[in-house]
C-alpha cells in the first residue's frame, strides 16, 4: 500500500479495520519490513491463508525494497 492510496481507498485494509481494532504498520523505512512481509507470505502460503492478498503483498515487499534503495 502507498499511504496516500490507502487513505483514499474505502476498501483498503486500513479503512476496513474497525475503529477499535489494533493494527501494526510496517513502513518501507523499517529495516526488516520487506523480510517480514515475505515471511508473512511464506506462512500464509504454508497454511493456505490470505490467498487473495498474496499478490499484493509481494508487490508491496518489492516497493519497500525499491523505496529503501532510493532513501538509504
Amino acid at each position: 500500500m502507498i499511504k496516500s492510496e490507502e487513505i483514499k481507498n474505502p476498501d483498503s485494509c486500513l479503512n476496513q479495520a474497525q475503529d477499535d481494532e489494533p493494527l501494526f504498520v510496517l513502513k518501507a523505512g523499517d529495516e526488516l519490513a520487506p523480510e517480514i512481509v515475505e515471511e508473512w507470505i511464506r506462512r500464509s502460503e504454508l497454511h493456505m491463508l490470505h490467498t487473495g492478498k498474496l499478490k499484493n503483498a509481494r508487490r508491496i515487499a518489492g516497493l519497500m525494497r525499491d523505496w529503501k534503495k532510493k532513501h538509504p
